[in-house]
C-alpha cells in the first residue's frame, strides 16, 4: 500500500520516527514536507523526500498562504484515491477542502492559542476534520478531552503517546549508578520557555554551585542566544548544541540527573500535551521535573516517576530546590527502572489493524 506523508517540518524527530515505522512495516512511502531551518542532523533515511518551501520566522497567514500553494500543488501528483497520512492542522484542512482520503495525526493544538470565538471555531473545523478522516492518529488523551471528546468514545481515534521508537526494544537499558551531591539537570529538545526552562537555568547558575543544568538541542536564534549567554555566564550552565535522535539519546542522557520538562504552562497546548520527553526520562531512568495544573503533572505523580513545581518564579524554583533531596532523586529512578521497555515503546498494532481494514 502506497502512504503519502505532507508534513509541517522534514527535521522534527518525531515525524521522522513515525514515518520510518510506516517503511519499516513495509509500506510504500513518500513524504512532501517543509524545511524549518531546525534540528537539521535529523534526517529520513533515504525516503523519498520532496521539499516544498522553508518556513522560518513566518507569521501564521503567510504560512498558510505558502502551505495552500505548496500542499494543493503535492496532492495533484497523485491519484484520486491516494491515502495521505497529514500531520496537523493547516495541512489536514487543506487535504480535506481537496477531497483527499487522510488519515489526520494531531500532535498539538495550534489554535488553543486564540482568543474566543476565534479558537471556538477552529475547534470546530477540527471535529469536522476528525469526522472525515479515516481515523485520526493523536499523541495525548488531553487532546480528545480539548476536543470534547471521550477516549473510546469516539472510533476515528487511536490514542497513540510519544513513546519510543522499536528501536529501543533492542537497547540495553542504563544501570541505575550512584549520583554525586552535584545534581545535575537537563534539558532536550526545541529550546523555548524562557520564563520557565531558562529560569530554572539561570537560577541554578546563579545561586547553586552545588548543581548543574545542560542544555541539548536547538532553538530559535533569540533563544538560542540566551542560552549561549547563560552558559558563558555561569561555569555550571553547559549549552552542548544539537544531536541525533534516537542515535544520540544514550549519550545525551548521561550527562544529567533529573529531565527539566517544566514547559510554560500558560498555553492550553502545554497543559493538556504529553510530551516524549515523559517516555525518555523513564527509558534512562531519570527523574522529570514538570510544572503543576498539567495533564502532565498528573500522571507524573500519578505514577511517581518524577517531581511536580511551580516554576515561573525564582522563589518558587528555590523553594524546589532546597527542598530536593538526593534520596527522593534515587527512589523515582527506581520506580522508572521497574516499569518494562515495553511499555515505553510505540505499540502499532491497532493503526495497522485499521489499515488492513
Amino acid at each position: 500500500m502506497k502512504i503519502v506523508f505532507i508534513i509541517g517540518s522534514v527535521s522534527d524527530s518525531h515525524i521522522i520516527k513515525r514515518v520510518l515505522s510506516f517503511k519499516n512495516k513495509g509500506f510504500d512511502v513518500e513524504v512532501y514536507g517543509f524545511h524549518r531551518g531546525v534540528n537539521t542532523i535529523n534526517d529520513f533515511c533515504g525516503i523519498s523526500l520532496h521539499l516544498m518551501g522553508e518556513m522560518k520566522d513566518q507569521n501564521y497567514l503567510k504560512r498558510v498562504k505558502l502551505e495552500w500553494r505548496e500542499v494543493r500543488k503535492a496532492i495533484d501528483n497523485y491519484p484520486k484515491d491516494t491515502l495521505f497520512y497529514v500531520w496537523g492542522f493547516d495541512l489536514s484542512l487543506i487535504c480535506r477542502l481537496k477531497g483527499c482520503r487522510c488519515i489526520y495525526e494531531i500532535s498539538d493544538m495550534v489554535h488553543s492559542t486564540f482568543r474566543s470565538p476565534i479558537r471556538q471555531a477552529f475547534r470546530m473545523i477540527d471535529r469536522w476534520m476528525i469526522k472525515k478522516s479515516l481515523f485520526t492518529l493523536t499523541t495525548s488523551e488531553g487532546f480528545i478531552e480539548y476536543l470534547g471528546y471521550t477516549l473510546g468514545a469516539n472510533e476515528k481515534f487511536v490514542l497513540m503517546p510519544n513513546k519510543l521508537s522499536e528501536v529501543f526494544l533492542d537497547q540495553d537499558r542504563p544501570k541505575i549508578g550512584t549520583i554525586s551531591n552535584k545534581l545535575r539537570f537537563g534539558f532536550v529538545g526545541y529550546y523555548r520557555y524562557p520564563n520557565t526552562v531558562l529560569r530554572l537555568a539561570r537560577v541554578i547558575g546563579e545561586n547553586y554551585p552545588n548543581m548543574e543544568f545542560h542544555f541539548w538541542g536547538i532553538g530559535p536564534e533569540k533563544t538560542l542566544n540566551d542560552v549561549k549567554e547563560l552558559a558563558a555566564l555561569y561555569t555550571n550552565v553547559f549549552e552542548h548544541g544539537p544531536f541525533k535522535n534516537p542515535d544520540d539519546l544514550h549519550r545525551v542522557y548521561s550527562s544529567f540527573d533529573i529531565v527539566a520538562c517544566n514547559y510554560d504552562a500558560k498555553g492550553a497546548n502545554e497543559r493538556i500535551a504529553e510530551p516524549n520527553k515523559l517516555y525518555e526520562a523513564i527509558f534512562f531512568n531519570k527523574p522529570i521535573l514538570v510544572s503543576d495544573n498539567t495533564f502532565l503533572g498528573k500522571k507524573v505523580s500519578r505514577m511517581g516517576i518524577g517531581f511536580v513545581a511551580e516554576t515561573s518564579s525564582d522563589e518558587n524554583i528555590k523553594q524546589f530546590l532546597n527542598n530536593l533531596k538526593l534520596k527522593d532523586v534515587m527512589s523515582k529512578s527506581l520506580v522508572e527502572s521497574s516499569i518494562p521497555s515495553n511499555e515505553l515503546v510505540e505499540d502499532y498494532t491497532e493503526v495497522w489493524n485499521r489499515l488492513n481494514k
